[in-house]
């Protein structure tokens, strides 16, 4: 018989905003137990399968109609572990994450509702560390830079859906610093601007 899971589990199991790649929970073959809360409208609200004898506890939340998961993953102990998914109320994939011991590491994704990657960053304990790129819809690539103990830092690329170049320039610790170029979509340099702990000092117009 199917029971509302305790408070402690349902705290496990808080709402975020970020998504995940697959369902991690149905990868082990391992003797679970269920536990099921429910909406004030009957509705499954939250699925919850315990590993018996460990921390490791799966979870699924489920859109308010108790039929669309849109949310899931691993928790281990009260902390997020290793994939996490996340769909919109159609089912369709919006985000993935990856933790460890609660902090994202790994590449975290966000997609277009094709299916095809809109975003993408790096993460080193819980900070964004490594590229940061973002696409256009059909693929091609839209920016192209990286983090930094949680800044941009580093040289950025702005393109036009075409592929060309529309802006370079570089950040340092979070700031525009040095020289940064505005581009035409033929190539030609539009203006060029000096920027100085994120303040323009002087713009040249071609």
């Amino acid at each position: 018989m199917v029971k509302n899971v305790s408070m402690r589990s349902l705290l496990f199991c808080v709402v975020v905003t970020t998504i995940f790649i697959a369902a991690p929970y149905k990868a082990s073959s391992q003797t679970r137990v269920a536990d099921t809360a429910f909406f004030e409208n009957g509705k499954v609200k939250i699925i919850t399968e315990k590993i018996p004898d460990s921390d490791v506890m799966y979870c699924r939340m489920f859109a308010d109609n108790g039929r669309v998961v849109i949310a899931e993953g691993k928790y281990v102990g009260h902390e997020r572990d290793s994939l996490w998914m996340f769909y919109d109320e159609k089912g369709i994939k919006i985000s993935s994450d990856n933790y460890i011991v609660g902090k994202r590491q790994g590449t975290s994704y966000i997609y277009y509702p094709s299916g095809i990657v809109g975003e993408s960053f790096e993460w080193s304990d819980g900070v964004k560390n490594g590229p940061w790129l973002q696409y256009y819809a059909d693929g091609k690539r839209k920016v192209a830079g990286r983090y930094k103990d949680g800044d941009l830092d580093g040289e950025i690329m702005f393109y036009f859906p075409s592929g060309m170049m529309r802006l370079s320039g570089y950040y340092f610790s979070g700031t525009r610093e040095g020289l940064w170029i505005h581009y035409d979509e033929d190539g030609n340099v539009l203006d060029k601007t000096e920027y100085i702990n994120g303040f323009p000092q002087k713009t040249q117009n071609n």
